[in-house]
């Protein structure tokens, strides 16, 4: 089955921008790839389903966090930790939680 066309339009716009990292995008795209299917993530938990470390995983969420210099914006820290922090792809989230009812 097919994707709805907005969910593909999001996912191309991502995968443009993440080229633009020129080629540090091979690695955010790796650890990216997660955020569109739970959007809501951990470096411990992609850098287990990756094999990466969790340093690795860290440091390209940074590139994938905040607007900037050489970052996307395309995911958010939610906790405001410096432990055990979690990030938020929001797009991906929103898609999801369409025509839901909150708990």
């Amino acid at each position: 089955m097919e994707p709805p066309a907005h969910w593909l339009k999001l996912r191309k716009t991502h995968r443009t921008k993440l080229r633009g990292l020129g080629r540090k995008a091979g690695g955010a795209l790796e650890v990216f790839r997660p955020s569109t299917r739970q959007p809501i993530l951990s470096a411990a938990r992609v850098a287990d389903a990756l094999a990466l470390t969790p340093p690795t995983v860290r440091s390209a969420f940074a590139g994938l966090e905040q607007p900037g210099l050489q970052q996307l914006g395309i995911i958010h820290e939610i906790t405001g930790q410096h432990r055990a922090r979690a990030w938020l792809h929001r797009d991906y989230y929103d898609l999801l939680s369409e025509r839901t009812t909150p708990l």
